[in-house]
């Protein structure tokens, strides 16, 4: 049987999302675990991760690696516009 989950993220700023989706690209060539495919889509200001497995066991897994993949993107990218903020 296989199971499949999908999650939509939707960012207020492009720029952001386009960040984010590039980061995350390099994550989705190779997945969390070799039981699990997963796509990544960006459609305007939303990432689409598609996740595709047989077992709950690695649908779980993958879907806490993208979460702990995006808040880390997420913290470097406010990281990032705070000191291109206070150099100006």
């Amino acid at each position: 049987m296989e199971i499949q989950a999908e999650i939509k993220i939707v960012f207020n700023d492009p720029n952001a999302s386009g960040a984010i989706y590039h980061a995350l690209i390099p994550e989705s060539k190779k997945a969390p675990t070799e039981r699990s495919i997963s796509k990544i889509l960006r459609k305007n200001n939303t990432i689409i991760i598609h996740i595709s497995t047989h077992d709950l066991t690695s649908l779980r897994a993958s879907i806490n690696s993208y979460f702990k993949w995006l808040k880390a993107i997420i913290e470097s990218l406010k990281v990032i516009s705070n000191v291109w903020i206070e150099s100006k």
